[in-house]
């Protein structure tokens, strides 16, 4: 949190007007004297809301009822703004006024971290953002509507939706008002230029633990879109193929982890990614109940 606010009342030029909302889900750490520290060495606008835990998308909508700008930027206390990134959005929406623009900046491992070959992975041809899979900068599909990094109009986000409170982990909730958005008109356009830095070491196994609530969210997105994917099944081979499945994650796994510092082919990151978010959706599906909000 000390870092992310220190890069975010760092921005360049020092001209640039803009506030920031620390919205606190009911943390344990020390957030509130990160946030009375750093206030107290700068002339910013920097405004502190504390709530019982309920989610990063009631914690964005509490935001938003105190933003006074009529551009917002989303982002998370893991992610260091390079000096430039808020200049670089504003820039962005001026050359672009209309108020359906939203403007997806960038986000890459931080520098001052180790970044290991898994963790490489994740970045380019992995789940963690797709950037390389946008084929269009001027026309970003909504499955690219990354918090992480992205800023949009306010009166636009007011008028057509906010974030659905329903889904209680960082993971489509992002993706599911995008969906919203874009079918109300909304343009996004990606700017590789405006650079956040992911403070955020990860392993393999806390990837995998991710993944199963991103695939316990992907079954509320479904639900919630009727967008539900194809199943192909295979007759009666269907329950000898699951038992060679089982077989492989577990040799796959086992293969992971010893070469997660070392370089491994992508094809079994990939597999293991895929068999965990494939665990959180047949966890949901089976309980037939809402996902809960424990971690």
């Amino acid at each position: 949190m000390r870092r992310c606010l220190k890069a975010l009342l760092g921005q360049e030029p020092e001209s640039l007007a803009y506030e920031v909302i620390v919205v606190d889900d009911g943390s344990t750490d020390d957030t509130c004297g990160a946030v009375h520290e750093a206030a107290t060495g700068t002339d910013r606008a920097i405004l502190y809301v504390r709530q019982e835990t309920r989610g990063p998308a009631a914690a964005r909508n509490r935001g938003l009822e105190y933003a006074r700008g009529r551009v917002v930027l989303f982002t998370g206390d893991d992610i260091i703004a390079s000096e430039r990134m808020l200049s670089t959005h504003m820039s962005t929406h001026r050359s672009m006024p209309d108020e359906n623009v939203a403007v997806l900046g960038h986000v890459t491992w931080a520098p001052e971290i180790t970044v290991t070959p898994f963790m490489a992975w994740l970045e380019s041809g992995g789940p963690q953002f797709k950037y390389w899979a946008i084929e269009d900068q001027e026309d970003v599909p909504y499955q690219h509507f990354y918090t992480s990094n992205i800023s949009l109009n306010k009166d636009f986000l007011d008028r057509y939706g906010s974030f659905d409170e329903d889904f209680p982990f960082a993971s489509y909730e992002d993706i599911e008002l995008g969906r919203r958005l874009v079918q109300q008109g909304l343009r996004i356009v990606y700017r590789r230029e405006a650079v956040g830095y992911h403070w955020h070491p990860t392993s393999l196994d806390e990837a995998i633990d991710r993944m199963r609530r991103v695939g316990a969210s992907y079954v509320m997105y479904c639900r919630k879109t009727d967008d539900w994917p194809r199943v192909k099944r295979g007759g009666g081979l269907l329950r000898w193929r699951r038992m060679a499945s089982r077989y492989r994650y577990g040799l796959s796994y086992r293969l992971g982890s010893a070469l997660e510092t070392k370089m491994v082919a992508g094809g079994v990151y990939q597999y293991l990614m895929r068999r965990a978010m494939e665990e959180g959706m047949k966890d949901v599906i089976q309980a037939g109940d809402p996902i809960s909000a424990q971690p």
